[in-house]
């Protein structure tokens, strides 16, 4: 209902409380600024609502007014904060700019928690504006806040205007109407800023002010074919006893009279009936007076038009018009609803076309009350009309719902930059469709589940959902999906066929939700094309889509337990909190930062901010969810507010260094640290205080502390190898240390029950205690094959996770140790952090590798990665001397030797290093691999058998960065952290000379030249220099040039030129005989430079970089004469081309290694000055080695836009004008091929098939024309 369709008071009523509100509200009273005004039903709240606002606003002092009705999307919870932001900006031009700053600096701040608006849209723009807040009382009106959703969905926005109204400047002043019910009631009392005032008690006068009422509309009806005197004062009195001193009743009967054919007939009506004696009685006797003249009820047909319209009305989730009602509703002609409408303007507001909207709550509820009106044929049974609504709706979809509903004419587009769409979405999506495709779901969950809904289900699921999916994509309503299927199964759970689909379709929409919401097409075009092959809607679906990308190798079986990617940190994210309500997660980072997400969608709602000056070690929630702790390097503790991420307290100073662990009691009185300096602190939440002196006991850092459930204990765990249980309140350890880790403790947690501590040590093991007596509970669990730096419990206390340095996170048993599903392997760094969130169904893990990542707690098992790849960082690749075979090294202390055609695995080397591997080389005869390791040693292997040949050869004391054997194959050097280089006797391992020494930082290349009499090497202190292989002796002063890091060098075949990558960014080369720079700096890499090899002719470079690509530079001028080639998914960590000059290859942090082909066949027109095919004499025709096949798959690739250069942004791969060619869900990420790969090695490869793609202005042919 519109504002100005409100009515105000009359003249001279309710005087006295129009007068005690009005002064109440501009006559500031210490730090009370809302007025609550309660009363039950019919008591004109409303009307004095209306009439307050309407006073200030002439007054031009009303901020805003907002009125509640709980029958439009308008009084939804979600958007008051932002409609109240909207009209205080339209109130006044300083508002506006504040808000609209702020919009533009977070444009997702709409999307963001309650909390956050109202601090960020509220808060902040009227606290800033000093000047605005001396000009006198503005007011702010909210009306009928009983109305605004139900006790459920808006318990948050009525703690949130409990607790923060009074932050708000003192001349904004709150007026707050609403029925006294008892949530509103528990949360607005024992608030020192909030005044309650009962309307009944207070206004006497309502009596007097209801008889001048009625006089007043009794004399102003029309007065055609009446009498003079009518309808005389007895009957005027006789109304106002009538009325019970109720507006609502003054107000409806006057409406009957004057709607009624016989005002007369319809008085006479009124002043016949008898009240029915009870509370309310006067109000639901005209309710019965008014429907029994409505309608003909006693005419089956007719009567039945009635229940429907009126059912309708009652249980509609936003207000229908009366064309909307007759196509739900199947009315049309003499049975349209308006028919109905018409005889019951009395109790609702409604014009043709137009919602229809009750005029009082109170009528809702007399038609659903089975007390109240139960024996009239008006009767609405909401369990019966619910079911009449879901069959509608589900008829609707059926008959609404089609293919590219909107008709969109490209895929390569998001929704929002759609010309026109909003118009499209009127046009195409009729109102009543809209309806069914939000709300279908609501209505079928309050009927009783029955097998007869079952064909309407299975149509919907077999034949409509994705459709539906378009729907609610186009509408920006994706979120109503998840939720709709998830009530609709827990409705169904007796109809398996069904729950089997929605639990498919709820993988489906959580798995694929950013392509769905982004863009309309790529439901089909990219969720599609990746759908577990085991999938009902794959199964279903996909056979009507046969022109979309499809997938060669790589699909997965089931569904991916991987859910989100959440991204934005720019450094290692060290721990992940949950919201207690489980809708947001918190994340500190080592560069001092903590951002906070949302859960479902991802989206960060606070962007991290930086607030510390050291790395943030530790972060949690607070148990209201309103506060954010985080313990940092700085050795300080910060409280943040949760929506706002301003400092709640100054820093909690104390601790004398890192402050590793923060958590809160369960009532949230109390924090807790562990710091380095060995002590555990408890300090005040409210205040910030100490409360006692420091907990002593741990002979080293304190790592981890978390508290038990019933607040009484704290427990503590140390790199002393120890757990301890310390009394809250004493700060007396009550317990022995728990003792049976071999090596330092990282991680503890509590039990829910508090029966049990888990702890997660640097052995590798977590071990599973009983709190009371400290004793093993079971032994302990092993499985990580590193550091483990996280453990929790599951809310059931039944599971517990881990994280740990492997990069992997596991799941066992509590009970028995075992773990019970697969380790969840996406990481491409040591894990920091992993949690269960408060349901259980989620585990969220945070990574060195900079992300966040959101998995399925609740799938019943990981299916095994592959176990061929890597399970770490690849450090170095080389090819074999014949170009047949490739050997790779890796964190993961492996070496691995593979088909250089095929990329099938030869042989798994384990067993040769103790730490990571950081370099491999293959013999010049292809016999030999030798190998350079973090251990110190270098080892020599049989690149046949992959069998030890020698010793492993020791001498260094630091780590071994880089190996490399003589074109003779006799001497091996090696370059390491001790800052030197060696060279050994290949075939004996005896050192062949002393160390080289010069370089004064570590070492980390070593090359030889062709003809072997040099060694040239690239260090940390910046410089290279060139050595006599058979002397040690430096024969050039070292070559400067580079400002940082020389990470690679290389040398051309003939020996003239070096070249060198530097963390730097640049390439140079330079003169092997004179040390003078003949090129470069090549610049065109965005980081570090970590490889570059030369071309078999020596004219080309190739380098790989932090900056995740691949570039092929001209040796002489240092033009970039191809790539970048995108692909990797983290740093490129070593590079190399071919013996035959056929192929190229690249290792990576993503723990993959890739196979490029040099051959670039034909390929569409490209922008000007940049070319994809290689004509240049290091790519000549002699060396192309390709199948037709593999042209034929390249051309495919280009012709749908995608090429070695595309980047992946946010999961979209894009088009070279940034158009969206498909989208790539996170498991598939890493692996996924480039048009020029020929081979790729990884855990979990995709190689896209692009024969039948279809996208673009094309799209829509992807569906069977028949279907």
């Amino acid at each position: 209902m519109d504002a100005f369709s409100r009515s105000e008071c009359l003249p001279n009523t309710r005087q006295y409380i129009l007068k005690f509100i009005t002064d109440w509200l501009t006559t500031p009273s210490g730090n009370e600024n809302v007025l609550w005004l309660h009363a039950m039903a019919g008591f004109g709240k409303s009307t004095i609502s209306t009439t307050i606002a309407e006073y200030f606003r002439e007054l031009e002092r009303l901020g805003a007014f907002i009125f509640f009705n709980r029958n439009t999307t308008s009084s939804d919870p979600v958007v008051v904060i932002r409609t109240l932001s909207y009209q205080l900006a339209r109130f006044d031009p300083s508002i506006k700019a504040a808000v609209c700053t702020e919009i533009e600096h977070n444009p997702g701040i709409t999307e963001a928690a309650m909390r956050v608006q109202f601090a960020k849209l509220i808060v902040e723009p009227l606290t800033s504006l000093t000047a605005l807040n001396t000009q006198g009382p503005i007011i702010v009106a909210l009306d009928a806040i009983d109305e605004c959703g139900d006790p459920i969905s808006r318990k948050n926005l009525l703690t949130l205007l409990a607790q923060e109204l009074a932050k708000l400047p003192s001349n904004f002043r709150f007026f707050i109407t609403s029925r006294r019910e008892p949530d509103i009631e528990a949360a607005f009392s024992g608030r020192s800023n909030i005044v309650a005032v009962d309307l009944h008690a207070m206004d006497q006068s309502k009596t007097a002010d209801v008889s001048l009422y009625i006089r007043h509309h009794m004399a102003a009806l029309p007065r055609d074919g009446l009498a003079l005197d009518w309808p005389g004062e007895e009957s005027i009195q006789a109304l106002i006893d009538h009325s019970e001193g109720l507006f609502i009743w003054a107000s409806t009967a006057i409406k009957f009279i004057e709607e009624g054919y016989n005002p007369e007939q319809q008085l006479d009506t009124l002043l016949s009936s008898q009240s029915r004696g009870h509370a309310g009685s006067a109000i639901d006797t005209l309710y019965d007076i008014a429907l029994g003249a409505a309608g003909t009820w006693n005419n089956n047909a007719a009567a039945e038009d009635f229940r429907a319209v009126l059912g309708a009305i009652a249980i509609e989730k936003t207000p229908l018009s009366d064309v909307t009602l007759d196509q739900l509703l199947g009315l049309d002609g003499r049975r349209s609803s308006r028919y109905v409408l018409k005889h019951l303007r009395c109790l609702l507001q409604w014009n043709p076309g137009q919602p229809v909207q009750i005029l009082h709550a109170s009528f809702a509820d007399y038609l659903t009350s089975q007390d109240r009106c139960g024996g009239h044929p008006w009767f609405v049974n909401l369990s019966i009309h619910h079911r009449i609504f879901a069959l509608a709706c589900f008829r609707h979809m059926e008959a609404g719902l089609k293919f590219n509903i909107c008709d969109l004419e490209t895929s390569h587009v998001f929704n929002d930059s759609v010309r026109d769409l909003d118009v499209r979405i009127k046009n195409c999506i009729s109102d009543h469709l809209s309806y069914a495709c939000r709300f279908w779901a609501d209505h079928l969950i309050q009927t009783n589940c029955d097998h007869n809904m079952l064909p309407y289900l299975k149509n919907f699921f077999q034949v409509r959902l994705l459709q539906w999916l378009e729907v609610l994509s186009l509408m920006k309503e994706v979120t109503i999906a998840s939720r709709a299927l998830k009530s609709m199964m827990n409705w169904a759970k007796s109809l398996d066929d069904i729950t089997v689909f929605a639990t498919d379709a709820m993988h489906f929409v959580s798995s694929f939700r950013q392509a769905i919401s982004q863009s309309t097409p790529h439901i089909y075009l990219s969720a599609m094309a990746f759908l577990p092959v085991k999938s009902v809607i794959s199964e279903t679906y996909l056979p009507q889509f046969p022109q979309l990308l499809s997938i060669d190798s790589g699909r997965i079986l089931e569904w991916s337990v991987l859910l989100r990617v959440l991204e934005g940190h720019a450094d290692e994210v060290t721990s992940v909190a949950f919201s207690p309500d489980g809708s947001c997660i918190v994340s500190g980072g080592s560069d001092g930062s903590i951002g906070v997400w949302n859960v479902e969608t991802g989206e960060a709602i606070l962007p991290p901010f930086r607030k510390h000056t050291g790395d943030v070690w530790s972060v949690v929630f607070s148990p209201d969810g309103r506060q954010i702790v985080s313990g940092s390097e700085d050795m300080t503790i910060g409280v943040w507010s949760a929506e706002t991420g301003e400092a709640v307290l100054a820093p909690l100073a104390g601790h004398t260094s890192d402050v590793g662990s923060v958590t809160f009691s369960p009532d949230g009185n109390h924090i807790v640290s562990g710091s380095d300096d060995m002590t555990i602190r408890l300090w005040d939440a409210k205040t910030g205080q100490a409360i006692m002196a420091p907990l002593k006991g741990h002979e080293e850092a304190v790592q981890s502390v978390a508290v038990s459930p019933d607040g009484n204990h704290i427990v503590s765990g140390s790199t002393d190898k120890t757990v301890r249980v310390w009394n809250i309140e004493t700060g007396d350890m009550i317990l022995s240390p728990f003792e049976g880790h071999e090596e330092g403790i990282l991680s503890v947690a509590v039990s829910p029950d508090g029966h049990h501590i888990v702890s997660g040590s640097e052995d590798q093991t977590i071990r599973l205690w009983n709190a009371k007596t400290g004793e093993l509970v079971v032994a302990p669990f092993k499985g990580h094959t590193d550091e483990v730096w996280s453990v929790a419990f599951s809310p059931d206390g039944k599971r517990i996770v881990s994280g740990s340095r492997d990069e992997t996170i596991r799941v066992w048993s509590a009970e028995t140790g075992e773990a019970v599903l697969a380790p969840f392997r996406h990481h491409t760094e040591p894990i920091n952090t992993a949690i269960f969130s408060p349901d259980g169904k989620l585990i969220v893990s945070g990574s060195d590798d900079y992300t966040i990542l959101i998995w399925n707690a609740e799938i019943e098992d990981v299916l095994p990665m592959p176990s061929e790849g890597h399970i770490a960082w690849v450090r170095s690749v080389a090819f074999s001397p014949d170009s047949r075979r490739i050997v790779s090294c890796s964190e993961d202390q492996t070496i691995r030797v593979w088909d250089a055609e095929t990329g099938k695995l030869i042989h798994n080397l384990t067993d040769r290093h103790d730490d990571w591997i950081m370099s491999v080389a293959f013999s010049p005869d292809g016999k030999r691999i030798v190998s350079g390791s973090q251990d110190e040693t270098v080892q020599v292997s049989c690149a046949e058998t992959g069998s030890p040949l020698l010793p492993p050869l020791k001498g260094h004391t630091g780590g071994v960065n880089s190996v490399a054997f003589s074109p003779d194959g006799t001497i091996i050097a090696s370059g390491s952290e001790d800052d030197t280089i060696r060279v050994w006797n290949a075939e004996t391992g005896a050192p062949a000379l002393a160390p080289f020494k010069g370089h004064t930082d570590t070492v980390l290349s070593v090359v030889f030249s062709p003809d072997g009499k040099r060694i040239i090497s690239g260090s940390e202190d910046n410089s290279i220099r060139v050595w006599n292989s058979e002397t040690g002796e430096e024969m050039l002063e070292p070559l400067n040039g580079h400002s940082d890091s020389v990470c690679s060098v290389a040398i051309s075949p003939n020996g003239k030129q070096i070249a060198s990558g530097s963390d730097d960014l640049t390439i140079r080369v330079w003169n092997a005989e004179t040390g003078d720079m003949l090129s470069g700096p090549f610049k065109g890499h965005e980081a570090d430079i970590y490889s570059v090899a030369f071309s078999p002719n020596g004219e080309r470079i190739i380098s790989g970089s932090n900056d995740r690509t691949i570039r092929v530079w001209n040796t002489l001028s240092g033009e970039e004469v191809i790539g970048p080639f995108r692909g990797h998914m983290h740093d490129v960590t070593s590079v190399a081309f071919s013996f035959d000059g056929k192929w190229m290859v690249s290792g990576s942090g993503d723990q993959t290694v890739r196979v490029w082909g040099t051959e670039m066949c034909e390929m569409p027109e490209h922008p000007a000055g940049h070319s994809n095919v290689i004509d240049a004499p290091g790519f000549s025709p002699d060396n192309r080695f390709f199948s037709d096949h593999f042209k034929c798959k390249k051309k495919e690739a280009a012709t749908a836009g995608f090429f070695d250069d595309s980047k992946l942004v946010d999961g979209w791969m894009l088009g070279r004008n940034s158009e969206l060619l498909f989208w790539v869900p996170p498991s598939n990420r890493v692996g996924l091929w480039r048009p020029s790969n020929t081979a790729v090695m990884g855990r979990q490869v995709t190689r896209l098939n692009f024969g039948m793609f279809v996208h673009g202005t094309s799209w829509i042919q992807c569906r069977n024309s028949q279907d």
